[in-house]
């Protein structure tokens, strides 16, 4: 990975308006040697990743609600919709251009990471202590998020009922700026990286984010005067890094950490995410928070979203065209996902579909010019702690540990507006409560691409009566240059 990598971002930045929640504009051309001599530079390095992170390659688009939610089977087409049809049924290519495109980007970003990061570590004279150690976590933490993704889309999983797929080969974890390639590593590797950086990602942030709850050190001074640290919440912030590091303690099959990591924000850091309620979802058409937006822990400001989603969401774009790319789902499986007619008053319900066809079409990224929650990206959402807490729990076992894991989900069915009258009863055994999680991951993260890593990490045979491949093949240019030629040799073994 060269090091003209990083001029090519900065150049990136000065065409690319700055993500509504960072009020500082990203400066024009500046030689990779002087970016960094003051603090605006390593602001400017880190929106520059932001908004790698929301192209259409990316979480704007393939990694979100198209190529990753589709592998999933979460969609039903039209007949005359085929296009879909080898990534339905798990067809991976050797190499696509899709995977190419989603390999380059992912690592052009954690290459930036990387070169933000080496600055923080040899310039910090340039930057206020308070301000490098949050963006310094924030960074490691960007880097294990990323390179988590790619391990679950690339990687094994099914870990513990198949522990020998921790001995196998699958994306080289880059943590250093140099031309050399970095080797593949084996899964345990990888996760031993990813929880490396993450565990340090945690520490500062817990003491200098303002979202951690670790005392304030006596050194710390928090300047926002460019409203940079401004709206912390959405940002990769300390609760975010919780959440990353749970969702890393599951794909381990590390029940007991996990389920504590999800109480600590239970317990700790709820309040801060507001629940959506009942007058959110019935206000004016432009005023619906169709994505319950006050509850994200981690989200993303893509520009044009909607322009780009719209040909496969917006049954009004073009009416004579309508079936030839949207994503639906068939109202069978809505209707015995809602368990109709019972959650009808499913908020998940009311404002994400479109019922008024046999195919309902899908409203979450709906918005119109002046629409209040427009370009917004779901990344980590509050109800995922819940839900690792009830499926660890569950998982772990005992009478307690199973009352509790059924509270956690009435919790969230509660505040979806499922009547109490349809409340989850307390004696239900851990099998019933793997049963709820899954149907709640169903409802809640449609569009969001979770799915198809939910099915990997627990080794589901098949989805929707097809059988799965969770492997993606690694782009050949990497199985050929990627410093250990035998990865193919090695993975069929």
């Amino acid at each position: 990975m060269k090091k003209q990598i990083s001029i090519l971002l900065f150049t990136l930045l000065s065409f690319t308006s700055c993500s509504d929640w960072l009020n500082v504009e990203p400066k024009t051309e500046v030689k990779s040697s002087a970016f960094f001599e003051s603090e605006q530079g390593f602001k400017d390095a880190l929106i520059g990743v932001y908004l790698v992170m929301t192209e259409p390659a990316l979480y704007g688009k393939t990694l979100t609600c198209e190529y990753v939610e589709v592998m999933s089977r979460n969609y039903d087409f039209d007949p005359s919709n085929t296009q879909y049809d080898p990534i339905v049924h798990h067809i991976h290519l050797k190499s696509s251009a899709k995977i190419e495109q989603i390999w380059n980007r992912m690592y052009f970003a954690i290459a930036n990471l990387n070169f933000l990061i080496y600055n923080l570590d040899h310039n910090s004279s340039a930057i206020n202590s308070t301000s490098r150690a949050i963006i310094k976590g924030e960074a490691l933490g960007l880097r294990a998020y990323l390179h988590f993704d790619l391990l679950r889309l690339f990687g094994w999983g099914d870990l513990e009922k198949e522990p020998d797929n921790l001995k196998k080969l699958c994306i080289p974890y880059v943590t250093t700026y140099e031309k050399s390639i970095t080797k593949q590593s084996t899964v345990a590797e990888c996760l031993e990286a990813i929880n490396k950086d993450i565990d340090a990602s945690i520490e500062l942030l817990n003491l200098y984010d303002p979202h951690g709850v670790g005392e304030k050190p006596q050194d710390y001074n928090l300047s926002d005067d460019d409203n940079f640290f401004s709206n912390r919440h959405k940002r990769f912030n300390y609760w975010a890094a919780l959440a990353t590091k749970s969702r890393v303690l599951m794909w381990e099959s590390k029940f007991k950490d996990a389920a504590k990591v999800a109480e600590k924000f239970i317990d700790k850091g709820d309040r801060l995410f507001p629940w959506i309620w009942d007058a959110e979802i019935n206000n004016a058409a432009q005023n619906i928070n169709y994505l319950f937006a006050s509850e994200h822990i981690f989200q993303l400001n893509v520009g044009k979203l909607f322009e780009n989603l719209r040909p496969f969401f917006d049954p009004g774009n073009d009416p004579a065209q309508i079936s030839k790319m949207m994503f639906f789902q068939s109202k069978e499986r809505v209707t015995k996902l809602f368990e109709q007619p019972t959650f009808v008053s499913d908020y998940r319900y009311r404002v994400h579909y479109d019922v008024s066809q046999e195919l309902y079409s899908l409203k979450k990224f709906y918005v119109k010019d002046d629409y209040q929650y427009r370009n917004i990206m779901p990344l980590i959402r509050k109800t995922e702690f819940y839900y690792i807490a009830a499926e660890a729990l569950a998982r772990v076992g005992g009478e307690d540990n199973l009352k509790t894991a059924v509270d956690y989900l009435n919790t969230v069915r509660n505040w979806r507006g499922i009547s109490h009258t349809d409340k989850l009863p307390d004696d239900l055994s851990a099998e019933d409560i793997l049963e709820e999680v899954e149907k709640e991951w169903l409802r809640e993260f449609v569009c969001e691409g979770q799915m198809f890593y939910y099915y990997k990490r627990l080794g589901v045979a098949s989805v929707e009566g097809y059988p799965c491949v969770y492997i993606v093949p690694l782009p050949a240019t990497e199985v050929i240059l990627g410093g250990r030629e035998d990865y193919t040799k090695k993975n069929k073994e």
